[in-house]
Formats: C-alpha cells, structure tokens, sequence
C-alpha cells in the first residue's frame, strides 16, 4: 500500500474524484511534453491515483496549451505585479524607473526560478529539487504564501486529509525567488 493511499482515500470520503494513477510511461510522457520533472514525492502521488474534478489538472486530457499556461501563471501574476503595482524583490537590486525594463529584469530572474506544477487551482508545487518535501505554494499575482511545507502536509491543510508523512513536517525548504516572495 502506497503512503498515497491514505490522503487518496480522504479525498473519496469527501466526495472528491480520484482516477486511478498514471502508469510510469504517462508520467513520462507529460514530463516530455511539457519539459518539466515531477519531483518524486508529486509523481508517487499520481502513480498511486490521481485526483480529478474541478481545479485539479487533467494530466491525462487536458490540452498542453492548457497545462503549460496553468504553469506560467504565476510568472504572468508577478509580472502583472512588477509592472502594474511596483512589486519588487531587493535580491532583484535596484528597481528600474521604466516599468518596461523592470518587468524585462523580473522576467530574467523568475526565468531562473524552478518551474512550478499546477497541484489545485492556485497551488502549486517547485519542479526542483528533485527531492520529496518540496513546499506547496498557493500564489495569486506576487501574493505568495506556502500552504503546506510538503505535498502531504499541503493535501492535511487544503482537504484535512493527513498521511503518516504529515505528521513530522520541518520548516519548508527555501526554493529561490518563490521562497523569497512568500509574505
């Protein structure tokens, strides 16, 4: 029995939609499409069944269009932030006076950020490290919290389903320049 199962089994209680999990050849192939890496914890998840219904993505029929616009979505919300409310990282340096140039800046330094997966609506998990035990974000625009130090402890604080994995959670794992607009 996966450690997936539990939190998996949670989800179903409330009603929620649960395919059964990708095989390893469709997480390869999503993973080859959409030129990202599904860190191991996320793709366990998935393998062992994957939840569906609004909000989620459909790793099995959703467009790429789609999914690679879901994962560009908060690179567009800070940028829409740079450019439009003056939000700024001092990592960033000095902030340019030309909206334009300080959006060009901004779009370089979250060019070297670690990718994110879409997890529900507007949570999502970093791409790198490729380790477990990545932090899930919920990000609106430059607005950026972390809602779970883990996926596991995410999917406890999001749906109140918790896997023996939950229960000893450390601080999250800084991951650069989203890490860094948490509030």
């Amino acid at each position: 029995m996966s450690a997936w199962s539990a939190p998996l089994d949670g989800l179903r209680a409330q009603g929620r939609d649960v395919d059964p999990g990708l095989s390893d050849d469709e997480v390869d192939a999503v993973e080859s499409r959409l030129q990202i890496g599904f860190p191991p914890d996320l793709r366990a998840l998935l393998a062992t069944g994957v939840p569906s219904g609004d909000g989620f993505p459909d790793w099995r029929g959703e467009s790429d269009e789609s999914l690679l616009a879901r994962m560009q979505a908060p690179v567009d919300g800070v940028l829409f932030d740079v450019e439009r409310n003056g939000a700024w990282l001092a990592a960033w340096g000095q902030r340019p006076d030309d909206p334009g140039q300080a959006v060009r800046v901004a779009q370089a330094r979250l060019a070297q950020a670690p990718p994110l997966i879409p997890v529900y609506r507007h949570r999502y998990i970093p791409a790198e490290p490729s380790q477990p035990g990545n932090p899930v974000f919920s990000i609106h625009q430059s607005d950026v919290i972390v809602y779970g130090s883990s996926l596991a402890s995410y999917l406890a604080a999001e749906f109140g389903v918790a896997s023996a994995a939950e229960r000893a959670e450390p601080a999250p794992r800084h991951i650069p320049v989203w890490s860094d607009l948490v509030i």
